[in-house]
């Protein structure tokens, strides 16, 4: 542990620090009540909270109301700490019941009640405690040195505290595609600050427990509760943040982490100098209500931190390159990747690299946006069954009667029922739209108003309500909720056009047919989407069947890779559009 070790030449100038209010948080409701006279000591607060543990809802709730009345009163901060600690180790196993049984369910809407109701009561509580712990802190935080050395244990371990809750509430509103709200972002960033005055962030803490962690061997017993530091704490709620990891699979929420543990960070802290941020440094500052940004505002008099990320972007991008090697060479050896991506399943490992390696470049917007004012609907048709169906409804009468002859049904077997099975008619989901580019349309709608699933890397087909014809195909790239009750869709546009084709490839019993969609970029390029299939492989010669006859064509790079579909480059001499 470094105490008071750093100078003039730390992290932040201590006379930028001295000026600012360090312990100022932006949710911090004052304690302005007198202490109730009735007030239970933790242990019959306990008691009364043990009572409900087979009523999980009641009990979160019951806590989250407990701990609401206890942040307005002025305790004092052993008896503050007493109460918080009390109600953490009855609503804690609760709470990672609930986290774990929504990770492992597909990361998909709308939401059951159920779902909602338990998630919404375990983000209120740790609300809640984190507010204590934020009380606790800046009682007892102080700028002077002797007066912090006097009470350094306890102030360490509040702010501790407040970040591991604040970490918690964080991984639980992901499972619902909430952000941190603006202000837990502001009150982040005044503990860590306030703790860099003093240059003591590395001093290790055990943490309450394993929700938002993935467990190693041998750390599953009551007694082996994970230890890390407050700045290995921040430095993991930003770069979840810097990833947008709210907007991923559920299965993939601590693979971030885990590339962390496994370069002991790779993120450094460095002291903000002013100038233009180098490639791979990130910025952030005392009252940022954001994840750290790629670029220094006009205006900052605040005290600043950079973030190098040069040696975890690095990481990512060798076992990127890596993989595709034994790719090419067909020849997959898991010890030459990083830990992280071994545990993963295979069709995870490209999409997770892909994720990762997209967010931590500087993000610059190729077409412009425009905002959708009134109403404005769009029918939208989710995963890759739904696309199929109505690509083959806007087909040509003579190819959609021999796609669904019974001579290519039985060639395709199984694969038929879902690509080529019976139009779902021409309804389609009916969603808002709220802004569009080029590049992708971002839609909205209520809880309840969508019945079809939605789930991230589906595949989608999107055409205006006003519209008749041929939709335009994309994929779900985002989801989010802005608001309780209101979701969105960002949805990444991969064509205009789009035909139903089927791809005769070589196979050890003479030839395979395999359905696919072949969309058509405006510059004249091809590319098919697929269901995943090990026989599909860059550089593989094969027959395209279209409704104007059989064309030679050879698979180029594998573009895209989803659980649901795979997007390859199509080589072939005069794709040209679909025949209409």
């Amino acid at each position: 542990m470094k105490l008071f070790a750093r100078n003039d030449a730390g992290l932040i100038s201590p006379a930028l620090l001295r000026r600012a209010d360090l312990a100022a948080f932006a949710n911090l409701p004052r304690a302005y009540r007198n202490p109730d006279r009735t007030l239970a000591e933790p242990e019959a607060v306990r008691a009364r909270l043990e009572a409900l543990t087979h009523q999980p809802e009641r009990l979160l709730e019951d806590a989250r109301h407990l701990l609401a009345g206890y942040n307005l009163q002025r305790l004092r901060p052993e008896k503050r700490e007493a109460l918080a600690r009390q109600i953490l180790q009855i609503v804690y196993p609760v709470v990672a019941r609930i986290h774990d049984k929504a990770r492992d369910r597909v990361s998909s809407l709308p939401e059951s009640p159920s779902r909602r109701a338990h998630l919404t009561a375990a983000i209120g509580v740790l609300e809640q405690l984190a507010i204590a712990w934020k009380h606790l802190y800046r009682e007892t935080w102080h700028r002077d040195v002797r007066r912090y050395r006097k009470q350094r244990d306890a102030i360490y371990r509040h702010g501790f505290r407040a970040l591991e809750m604040l970490f918690l509430e964080q991984r639980l509103r992901a499972l619902r595609f909430q952000k941190l709200p603006r202000n837990a972002w502001v009150d982040v960033n005044h503990v860590f600050f306030a703790q860099i005055l003093h240059d003591d962030i590395e001093a290790p803490l055990p943490l309450t427990g394993f929700v938002g962690l993935r467990r190693r061997s041998g750390q599953s017993g009551a007694t082996s509760r994970p230890q890390t530091s407050l700045q290995r704490l921040y430095l993991s709620i930003q770069l979840f943040g810097v990833l947008d990891v709210s907007s991923w699979p559920t299965s993939l929420f601590t693979v971030p982490d885990a590339y962390l543990d496994s370069l002991d960070t790779g993120i450094e802290l460095r002291r903000d100098d002013g100038e233009p941020l180098a490639p791979g440094t990130l910025i952030t500052w005392l009252n940022h209500d954001a994840p750290p940004v790629f670029e220094r505002p006009a205006e900052l008099a605040e005290p600043a931190l950079q973030l190098d990320y040069t040696a975890y972007y690095n990481r990512l991008m060798q076992d990127y390159e890596t993989i595709a090697e034994m790719r090419f060479l067909d020849d997959f050896d898991p010890r030459r990747i990083s830990t992280p991506l071994r545990r993963l399943e295979d069709e995870d490992r490209v999409p997770v690299l892909q994720l990762m390696l997209s967010a931590l470049h500087k993000r610059e917007r190729r077409s412009r946006r425009h905002a959708v004012v009134g109403e404005n609907h769009i029918r939208v048709w989710f995963g890759l069954g739904e696309v199929a169906a109505r690509l083959l409804e806007t087909a040509t009468p003579e190819w959609r009667h021999r796609l669904r002859s019974r001579e290519f049904r039985e060639a395709l077997g199984q694969a038929a029922k879902l690509a080529l099975g019976d139009a779902r008619g021409e309804s389609g989901g009916h969603w808002q739209l709220v802004n569009f580019s080029a590049g992708g349309i971002l839609i909205s709608a209520l809880d309840g108003e969508f019945g079809q699933p939605v789930a991230l890397g589906q595949l989608v087909a999107f055409l205006p309500s006003d519209e008749a014809g041929a939709p335009s195909i994309g994929y779900v790239c985002r989801l989010n909720r802005p608001q309780d009750r209101v979701v969105e869709v960002g949805i990444t546009r991969l064509a205009t056009a789009a035909e139903l084709v089927i791809l005769d490839i070589p196979d050890t019993d003479g030839q395979a047919r395999i359905p696919a969609m072949l969309l058509h970029d405006q510059d004249g390029a091809g590319y098919v989407v697929c269901e995943p299939d090990d026989r599909l492989q860059p550089g593989l010669p094969l027959k395209l069947q279209r409704g104007d006859g059989e064309h030679p064509a050879r698979l180029g790079e594998l573009r895209l890779s989803k659980p649901e579909f795979n997007l390859f480059e199509l080589r072939s001499p005069g794709l040209g559009r679909a025949p209409r």
